[in-house]
């Protein structure tokens, strides 16, 4: 049989995926895959391992982690084989502390055109995911020591399964990296909304003292929390916050829309007929959450109306008309 390109093998390996093959001549020519020297086309077959649900390639999955983890900036430049192999064990449910374990702790500093780069962090994300699944008995440490990780995919991914969780003790871990601060204001509204997912009365005071905090962005994500919320207190709050901040005016209708509350939505009405345009115009496209509601589309198109500012116009267009026939769109496919 004549030698086959790494071209050849990624098209071969493609028309396995798409046959959907089980035969044991294709779990062959994929284990093979997951063997040869190329990284890339070892972490493709370790997903088509994935995909294609063949559990019984669970040893050389984890094999193939153990490989590329020795001498791993050489062997697997990106950790693309490593973070398919730790998918494709959590998407076949095999369970391997092991690999987890290690993988969650694993710095990848590779060369770049400035100083070096970590490139295990999605790794390191990837593997804490894995954790969750098996529900191992030291993940609450692994989450946080990844609070604290240098990356910003990994403390993302310890965020979210700590929401996940959703225990007191995830709670607290949350409020004290949100006291903690990041560089990433993200993050700072990952930590919030999850706070008002796991205990919305409880974390409400606690997300709400942020909109006091000294960068903009963190403000806004503090904003956007309580407006996830949608509790009654929450909406009260952000109006009495936008009140005595003339800076924020803006920014704060789509956080006061989200509260989804009747006081929300005929302030933001009143907003469109009687505030400056640019005001006017963002609570328009702050409404457009309601833009499949028939009778809630004919009070803002009333109040657009009323108003009659092409600013304002042009928003309703590109917000609730645009919107609405993409919904309509979405509904004729799912049909």
């Amino acid at each position: 049989m004549p030698r086959q390109s790494l071209d050849e093998k990624f098209a071969r390996l493609k028309e396995l995926e798409e046959q959907g093959l089980h035969s044991d001549d294709s779990v062959r020519e994929i284990r093979q895959f997951m063997a040869g020297t190329s990284s890339v086309l070892a972490a493709k077959a370790a997903k088509a391992a994935a995909r294609l649900e063949i559990r019984g390639l669970g040893p050389e999955l984890v094999s193939l982690f153990h490989r590329r983890m020795k001498n791993s900036v050489k062997n697997d430049p990106g950790c693309h084989a490593k973070i398919a192999v730790v998918e494709a064990l959590s998407s076949l449910d095999i369970p391997d502390a092991d690999v987890f374990i290690q993988g969650i702790r694993h710095i990848q500093m590779e060369p770049s055109f400035g100083p070096p780069v970590d490139t295990a962090d999605r790794l390191r994300a990837a593997c804490a995911f894995g954790l969750y699944r098996m529900g191992h008995r030291e993940l609450i440490p692994e989450m946080v020591m990844l609070l604290m990780d240098r990356e910003p995919a990994a403390r993302r991914a310890a965020i979210k399964v700590l929401i996940d969780i959703g225990q007191e003790s995830c709670e607290m871990l949350l409020r004290l990296k949100a006291l903690q601060g990041d560089d990433e204001p993200e993050i700072m509204g990952d930590c919030l909304n999850g706070l008002i997912a796991i205990s919305p009365a409880r974390s409400l005071p606690f997300v709400d003292r942020f909109l006091s905090a000294k960068d903009p962005a963190v403000v806004e994500e503090a904003a956007l929390a309580l407006g996830n919320s949608r509790l009654p207190e929450a909406c009260m709050r952000l109006q009495e916050f936008r009140e005595r901040s003339p800076l924020l005016k803006s920014m704060l209708l789509l956080p006061i829309a989200l509260t989804r509350c009747e006081q929300a939505f005929s302030l933001l009405l009143d907003v469109i007929r009687k505030e400056h345009a640019e005001n006017a115009a963002a609570a328009v496209e702050a409404l457009s959450i309601y833009a499949g509601n028939p009778e809630r589309r004919q009070l803002i198109r009333e109040a657009v109306l009323t108003r009659n500012d092409p600013a304002v116009n042009s928003a309703y267009e590109e917000s609730i008309v645009r919107e609405k026939s993409a919904g309509n769109k979405e509904k004729d496919e799912a049909l």
